[in-house]
Formats: C-alpha cells, structure tokens, sequence
C-alpha cells in the first residue's frame, strides 16, 4: 500500500481505473450526451490521474 501513497506513477499492470459515467445535460445540442452509454479508463500519475471516457456506439 504504500507504494500508492508515493507520488510515484503506478502502472496499468499494478493499479487500473474503470468507470460508466453518467452524463446528463439540459441543453438542445448536447442531446446525444442523454442517450448514449459511456465508459472510461484512468491511469494514475504523480499527483493526478488521467480519466479517458469514450462513447459505446
């Protein structure tokens, strides 16, 4: 564990993110955002991590 708390960079093989965001919005041209189904990924940095989210067509 504490391997983690270090700022050192963790690779995907020792520590992965995954996430289904949600995305809701009220506005007409952000429509699309309302129906479609999105997943993400993350890798952790020193001091950050880095969330990439893509749409599943």
């Amino acid at each position: 564990m504490a391997d983690f708390t270090e700022s050192a960079r963790a690779g995907p093989s020792r520590i992965y993110f995954r996430c289904w965001p949600r995305l809701a919005t009220a506005s007409p041209g952000l429509d699309w955002l309302n129906t479609r189904l999105t997943a993400g990924t993350g890798v952790r940095h020193p001091g950050r991590v880095v969330i990439s989210i893509f749409t599943v067509d």
